[in-house]
Formats: C-alpha cells, sequence, structure tokens
C-alpha cells in the first residue's frame, strides 16, 4: 500500500547543492553523487498546511532529479529571504552540526577537541564556541596545543593517520563522525511518515527546531558565515545540471541556481 505524502506541499526547485570534496561528510560517489536541491518557491499548498501561503520561499533537501516536487511541509522551512547564498547553501551541513550538537550536548566550558580539516568542522567549531565550550583543532594544517585532558573528541573521516597523539591525552567522550544521510536522525517521526497522526500540540519536529534555530543564530549575526568558498552556477534543465557535475574542478563546493 502506498502512503500518501501528509501535510504535502508542491515546490518548484531553485537552488541545488552539489561538493567533491574528497572529505565531503554529505556527498560521496558512492552514496550521493547527484546535486541535492535545498530551496524553492512554493506552488501548491495541501488542505491542511496552513503556515505557509503561496510564493513563499522555503529550505528542504531532495536528491529527486526533477524541477518540481511535492514533499511533506513538515519536511520544509521558511527562509527570511533569498539574499543569503551561503545560508541557502550550507542548509543541510547545519541539520547535521545541529544534530551533532544535541548529540554530544556540550557543557559550558567544556573542553572539545576537533580532529581533521573540513568547512563542516568549521561551522560545527562555531557552534561549539558558541555554545560556551573550548575548542582546539588538529588537523594536517593546524597543530594547536592540545590539552592532556579532553571532555569531548570530534574526529572526522580521512583523519585517522593523524590520530596517535590521541594515546597521550585523556578524553571523556570520543565520537567519530561518519557520512551522514540528508534522511537520518529526525528528520521526520516514522509513526507520522506511516500515517499515525498525533495532536499538533505533542508534536515537536527536531527538523525544524533545529533548522529554524540555526537560521536564527544567522538572522542575529551570530554566526558569520564567510568562512567557507563556493561557486555559483546557473542551469536552465536537469540535463544541463548534469553537465555541469562532470566538468567541476577537484575539491569544489558549487550553489545551482536555475535560471529565471
Amino acid at each position: 500500500m502506498t502512503i500518501s505524502i501528509l501535510d504535502p506541499v508542491k515546490i518548484s526547485n531553485k537552488y541545488a547543492i552539489f561538493s567533491n570534496q574528497p572529505d565531503d561528510l554529505l556527498f560521496n560517489k558512492d552514496l550521493l553523487s547527484k546535486p541535492i536541491f535545498c530551496a524553492g518557491i512554493l506552488k501548491e499548498i495541501g488542505n491542511e498546511v496552513y503556515n505557509y501561503k503561496i510564493g513563499d520561499f522555503l529550505g528542504y533537501f531532495s536528491p529527486n532529479q526533477e524541477l518540481e516536487i511535492e514533499i511533506s511541509s513538515n519536511l520544509t522551512v521558511k527562509f527570511p529571504n533569498e539574499d543569503n547564498h551561503r545560508l541557502i547553501f550550507i542548509l543541510p551541513y547545519a541539520l547535521q552540526a545541529m544534530n551533532t550538537m544535541r548529540r554530544i550536548n556540550p557543557k559550558l566550558g567544556e573542553t572539545v577537541l576537533l580532529i581533521g580539516e573540513n568547512f563542516f568542522l568549521t561551522l560545527l567549531k562555531k557552534l561549539l564556541v558558541l555554545s560556551g565550550a573550548e575548542v582546539f583543532v588538529s588537523s594536517k594544517k593546524a597543530k594547536e596545543r592540545i590539552p592532556s585532558r579532553v571532555n569531548i573528541a570530534l574526529i572526522s573521516p580521512g583523519a585517522n593517520e593523524n590520530t596517535n597523539f590521541l594515546n597521550e591525552c585523556k578524553i571523556e567522550r570520543k565520537y567519530e563522525l561518519t557520512q551522514f544521510n540528508i534522511y537520518d536522525g529526525g528528520l521526520d517521526d516514522p509513526n507520522y511518515i506511516r500515517g499515525i497522526k498525533y495532536p499538533y500540540s505533542y508534536v515537536r519536529w527536531q527538523y525544524k527546531t533545529n533548522l529554524y534555530y540555526f537560521i536564527d543564530l544567522i538572522v542575529k549575526n551570530r554566526i558569520n558565515l564567510d568562512f567557507f568558498k563556493f561557486l555559483e552556477i546557473q542551469f536552465s534543465n536537469i540535463d544541463e545540471l548534469s553537465e555541469h557535475i562532470g566538468s567541476l574542478k577537484e575539491n569544489s563546493l558549487v550553489l545551482f541556481k536555475l535560471q529565471n
């Protein structure tokens, strides 16, 4: 039996992101090798969707290679505007960073060690510092003084060759970051997907909470997103999008924008 999408909205895709950086935690040539559509214009609204209006600019994640998608409104957030392209690009990574923060739950003044080098870890560092943690980074490019005692250590994939020094460091909690799935942990409640709707007052979507909290940090200038560089490329159809992917230089971050 096919279960229809609950509280659906129809969206015209306008922006997609892609990365071919070797240490990227979202894209991987074996797991996810095509762009993710992440923002677009709301075109149609389901009968029980009351918090949006036609024409709203929404954020979401969809690997579906179509220019129009239908998705549950519970898997979307409303952007303040379309001007901040850095925010549009980083939204999928921001969800994972917020989920990581909630998982490791750093306390005020705790010492956190980040091992590896990619822009996701840089984003995570900004959130950790904002939460009151003392953050150290160890990578091929940055060798900071590492304290002898660490409350939390986060190890990025590909950083294992630089972790021998951990034997000399006392670590209370250690986490290994793995390739993450855009539909992992907290995007939607499985019971809701199966058609079991809770009373509205009971529902607390971790997905929406995480993303709206992050967007609020950007709007209030609590986090500066100027720490990473990306290309902006326009496209007019799905075939053209695929052609661009094949011609990208290595180590590229790209925001694709549909031509008007």
